[in-house]
């Protein structure tokens, strides 16, 4: 590893260049320490391999004191764990007694697979990640976490709901459990936190579950969420600060898209028609979600209707937008009627890119695989390779083990024509893997914990 120097500093060697092993010197100097100190060796362990490491703190108390036991591995992709790799890692625990709510936190170097931090006191709670800002995760036992989450400050809980969705998504945390987690912070007041809880719902929600399950789910977002979307409503108030705003813009269209709640489904339909009809009679901060909710449940007249906005709008980006919401329509006749139109004659890549985009993800799979793979070789040539990789993605992210094996045989061979597509498609297709096995492994606890009790 090698870094262009300006020639001022005297890190630099005469011919411009620095090695990382300069480069950790100079940083060393700069602390008063020698070049092989503690923090220079720290800091080379996380140069010096991948990752990020998984760190577990456990309480030992005894005669000799309070210790903490902190052991780290790295925690992989797939959900498997590397115990050779380790890291010194800066660490702040966080421990609190509950008698006289007693709370401090201590700060150390954790270096290896194992270490031991001395404490103050024998807490009764820890947290090995003071204030949120440590640079990896930390490992969720799911019986602490009831205990646990009132303990922690908001940017505690921050850094807990990041790490409970990676720990979720690989597998190392019972779904069940991260949606527990994703229903209490929905009750928070702040909104950070309620944006993390609907963020948990990433790569957990339906796509985990047999169809005969999914009413489940739905229903369990609109027990979830429901009520705070219902008061905030798809239209602002004047009396709304931007943290009401903001929460509209998540929670509404979630409720009434995915959790199908009839009353803001149907009052999406009537603004999107409103604002067909007429823009001036709806926000457009409002009309848009409403009319991609809308699209969901819609008849052939609104899919006409939107069809002709696409036709006439003269502004580019807007008129992707309107052939994206095409895309969109629940219906299987509707949304292959709108692959139909992307791959109609003189339709611009880029706009057909944002219909098949999200027919992809929606009931017109099918339909936009089949034009996607006859006219890959002309539209790949005419997209940039951005975008040819983002509709491979896209084309590859189905949590359905036909899909994809469809998109890995047909795409592989051709992602190493473009640019970054490789590393792209092969990261798509490890997170269906971890899907797919997570539905496997989980989908009877998973029903079991959505079921209205």
């Amino acid at each position: 590893m090698a870094e262009s120097c300006d020639g001022t500093s005297t890190a630099c060697p005469a011919d411009g260049f620095a090695t990382a092993g300069d480069f950790l010197a100079a940083l060393a100097g700069t602390a008063g320490q020698p070049a092989g100190s503690q923090v220079a060796e720290a800091l080379r362990t996380w140069l010096d391999q991948p990752g990020v490491p998984l760190v577990h703190a456990s309480v030992r108390c005894g005669k000799g004191g309070a210790r903490a036991v902190v052991r780290q591995e790295r925690l992989l992709a797939t959900g498997a764990k590397d115990a050779k790799a380790a890291w010194i890692v800066p660490l702040c625990l966080r421990l609190g007694a509950l008698e006289g709510r007693r709370a401090e936190t201590v700060c150390a170097l954790a270096a290896g697979p194992k270490a031991e931090v001395a404490l103050p006191f024998c807490p009764d709670w820890i947290w090995p990640n003071a204030g949120g800002a440590g640079y990896h995760l930390s490992a969720l036992a799911p019986a602490d976490l009831p205990f646990l989450l009132p303990q922690l400050s908001v940017d505690e809980k921050l850094a807990l709901a990041t790490d409970a969705a990676v720990l979720g998504q690989r597998g190392s945390l019972p779904i069940p459990d991260v949606l527990w987690l994703a229903a209490q912070l929905s009750r928070e007041p702040d909104r950070l936190l309620v944006e993390a809880s609907v963020r948990l719902l990433q790569g957990m929600g339906p796509e985990r579950l047999p169809e005969h399950e999914q009413r489940h789910w739905r229903g369990w977002l609109r027990r979830t969420y429901g009520a705070r979307a219902r008061r905030l409503g798809w239209l602002a108030r004047p009396d709304d600060d931007d943290e009401a705003r903001a929460l509209r813009r998540l929670l509404v269209p979630l409720v009434a898209g995915e959790g199908e709640d009839a009353v803001l489904a149907g009052e999406a339909l009537a603004l999107g028609r409103r604002f067909l009809a007429d823009r001036r009679q709806v926000p457009a901060e409002a009309a848009w979600p409403a009319l991609e909710v809308a699209a969901l449940h819609g008849d052939r007249e609104l899919f006409d209707r939107v069809a002709a906005e696409a036709a006439k709008a003269t502004d580019v980006a807007e008129r992707a937008r309107w052939r994206a919401l095409l895309g969109r329509f629940g219906d299987a006749a509707l949304a292959a009627a709108a692959v139909e139109l992307a791959g109609a004659e003189g339709v611009d890549p880029r706009e057909a890119l944002a219909t098949l985009e999200a027919a992809l993800g929606g009931g017109g799979r099918d339909a936009a695989w089949n034009l996607l793979t006859a006219r890959w070789d002309g539209l790949a040539a005419r997209l940039r390779p951005d975008e040819a990789t983002g509709l491979m993605v896209a084309a590859a992210s189905a949590c359905d083990a036909r899909s994809r094996s469809q998109a890995a045989a047909f795409f592989s061979p051709r992602a190493a024509a473009v640019d970054g597509a490789s590393r792209a498609l092969a990261a798509a297709l490890e997170e269906v893997d971890a899907c797919l096995a997570a539905r496997a492994r989980e989908v009877a606890a998973l029903a079991r914990f959505l079921a209205p009790r």
